[in-house]
């Protein structure tokens, strides 16, 4: 898809362990997996797709946060939560 190279080239662009990389790349990975969810619901093979698009909206709000440079302490702490997970759980 044409998106996908514009996030390839942004990701490529930003130093491992850039927060903005990590989130970029798994915001792209989150709204995929939501367009898989939502296909397989239409034709009956999956359940709704709604906490796939929670967390897919929780991280782009993780990252619009990071690119504002404005989050609060709590925030910050999930992301390095989160961080934590996807590095020990690739």
């Amino acid at each position: 898809m044409p998106v996908e190279s514009v996030f390839m080239n942004l990701q490529n662009k930003l130093p491992k362990g850039d927060p903005r990389r990590d989130l970029s790349a798994n915001t792209f990975e989150a709204y995929q997996q939501l367009a898989l969810a939502m296909k397989a619901n239409e034709q009956g093979k999956g359940e709704r797709p709604d906490a796939t698009f929670a967390a897919a909206g929780i991280r782009k709000g993780m990252l619009m946060k990071i690119l504002q440079g404005n989050m609060t302490p709590a925030e910050r702490n999930l992301y390095d939560v989160w961080r934590k997970a996807t590095e020990t759980n690739p």
